[in-house]
């Protein structure tokens, strides 16, 4: 039924069986995935919340970084640059939140595993948001609406008047929880970053529904028969992300020409591993 459906609507051809199979696997996107270890993930204010700390800058050290700054909206949730430029340039470029919700892994190395543990980094790294977690918990604390909207989603604030060395082990562990809860709160916000459907998911569609479609222009749907066939793209680019999720050196060199000498994930899971934050840590609100 498929292949009759193509023969009609392609004027480049049939696809294969085969060749169907992969079109088909690539749409459409999936339900979102539940977080059990975020318990807010699908919690409207915490969206809410979430979002204004994701475009606020006061939580930058120089007050000129928010999270929007390297993941800008009209750049598709990116910002267009080689490297990413917070407080500092960073060391690598930042890539889209568009439908992160989907990634097994966050960061190019893959060093968090959770959406809310992502969310955490940018505040506490000097090419970021070069600040802390207790001075992020305090900038929420003074302003009197977002504090407001933590304690109805949270609880109360802890005491923050303390500085970090004069802390036992406990208060600080009381402090990291409360920090953890601005992370879940942003990737509560970001799980809703997911895209509309394309031309290619309304083509599937169509499909699916053994219908005729206009919804690729011919030069597309001779593209697409390339990408799940002959030029072989879908061996990496596969399902409705257009990933297979997994890391791979492509062997792109520096931006000085020199050899590369980041270390990937090589690195990035021995950190994913030792993250305070990991889905099995204590600010995970569910280890197991």
């Amino acid at each position: 039924m498929w292949r009759a459906t193509v023969v009609l609507a392609l004027t480049a051809g049939p696809f294969t069986d085969a060749e169907l199979v992969r079109v088909m696997r690539m749409g459409p996107l999936p339900a979102l995935p539940a977080d059990p270890t975020n318990a807010v993930a699908d919690d409207d204010r915490a969206a809410v919340f979430g979002q204004q700390l994701f475009f606020d800058k006061q939580f930058s050290r120089g007050g000129n970084t928010s999270c929007a700054t390297c993941h800008e909206p009209k750049q598709w949730f990116t910002d267009g640059r080689s490297l990413a430029e917070g407080e500092d340039r960073d060391q690598r470029h930042a890539p889209s939140l568009l439908n992160v919700v989907y990634q097994r892994w966050f960061f190019w190395d893959g060093r968090a595993d959770t959406l809310w543990a992502q969310a955490l980094h940018p505040f506490e790294q000097p090419a970021e948001f070069d600040t802390t977690r207790l001075d992020a918990l305090r900038a929420v604390q003074a302003d009197e609406n977002l504090l407001k909207q933590y304690e109805e989603i949270f609880g109360a604030m802890p005491d923050l008047s303390l500085d970090w060395d004069d802390r036992d082990d406990d208060r600080k562990s009381t402090i990291t929880r409360a920090f953890s809860n601005l992370g879940k709160a942003i990737a509560a916000y970001e799980r809703l970053l997911v895209t509309g459907p394309s031309e290619v998911d309304q083509f599937i569609a169509s499909l699916r529904n053994d219908e005729p479609t206009d919804a690729l222009s011919p030069s597309a749907r001779r593209g697409l028969k390339l990408f799940v066939g002959e030029a072989g793209c879908h061996r990496c680019h596969s399902g409705p992300l257009l990933s297979d999720g997994e890391f791979h050196n492509i062997g792109i060199p520096a931006l000085d020409h020199d050899l590369p000498q980041d270390s990937g994930r090589w690195d990035g899971l021995a950190s994913a591993q030792a993250s305070e934050f990991s889905a099995f840590g204590s600010c995970s609100d569910d280890p197991n």
